[in-house]
């Protein structure tokens, strides 16, 4: 159900389980149809194919129209110690050998989000001149010495007070999270150009419970009267998300661990295919 930006309906739709629309009802007032249907996923009108990311899907026929990327990491190596970690079961869960298959043919339970978070950091207030001159500042005062600068960048890291913005980014969806001394921040999109992402891959999914869980402590507050600028940062703020989202990993069955490694591992390859092509 999709209302407008006065709340009033918009357009409805109903979904067989595997993502053919069966009822779609909409607005007559207004000629704009959502392109985003089944799992939030952009339906391509000329091919009739939702776009996940990694490949394309065939609702109609419940198949993936290309077979699985993440094929090459379930076939075993022939280390003995490597091949009982291979992502989701490898070969040996009969789901991953269908290599067209949609979740398992469980799509009521399961979803393929092919999504990712990825900490990323910007200069703060935008400016690279600014963040060189604090930058520059703040290396004078802890390394003198110019053999010492890249220890003393480390320290600034482990220390949370570079002068930068951490900021989080989900990949399935326009979400964004970080915290400043306003408080939480999410519209950091039209920046995103400027921030440089880190390497580590991170499950949307898994993320996305850690942030609840992390504004729910106490520690962060809306409206940023717990900000500090060294003591209760952003880089505070996602030094907490990455130990939630370790913790929460580590509660996960070995099944589930599998599920959310495959995730990563996919995405994790299509960010690489991608940064090659630039």
């Amino acid at each position: 159900m999709l209302t407008n930006n006065d709340g009033a309906y918009h357009e409805r739709i109903e979904y067989l389980p595997y993502g053919e629309v069966w009822v779609e009802d909409a607005s007559i007032t207004i000629n704009y149809r959502t392109p985003y249907k089944f799992t939030g996923k952009e339906l391509d009108k000329e091919t009739g194919l939702y776009y996940f990311g990694a490949r394309y899907y065939d609702a109609r026929m419940s198949r993936w129209i290309s077979t699985d990327p993440a094929l090459e990491k379930f076939l075993p190596t022939g280390g003995k110690e490597n091949d009982k970690k291979l992502p989701a079961g490898g070969v040996y869960e009969p789901a991953n050998n269908d290599l067209y298959g949609y979740v398992g043919n469980n799509p009521v339970i399961y979803i393929d989000p092919d999504g990712n978070f990825r900490f990323g950091k910007r200069p703060l207030n935008h400016s690279k001149t600014l963040a060189a001159i604090l930058n520059g500042f703040i290396l004078a005062l802890i390394s003198p010495h110019p053999t010492q600068t890249m220890q003393a960048f480390e320290l600034m890291d482990k220390g949370n007070f570079e002068p930068i913005h951490e900021h989080g980014f989900y990949d399935n969806s326009p979400e964004n999270i970080g915290y400043g001394d306003e408080g939480y921040i999410k519209d950091e999109n039209k920046y995103k150009n400027e921030y440089k992402m880190k390497d580590v891959v991170y499950d949307d999914i898994l993320m996305k419970k850690a942030e609840d869980k992390i504004k729910k402590s106490g520690q962060f507050d809306d409206k940023g009267e717990k900000y500090k600028f060294v003591g209760n940062n952003c880089q505070d703020f996602a030094d907490a998300l990455r130990k939630e989202y370790n913790k929460l990993y580590e509660g996960l069955s070995q099944k589930e661990k599998k599920e959310v490694d495959a995730r990563v591992d996919q995405i994790r390859q299509k960010i690489q295919q991608e940064e090659k092509k630039r």
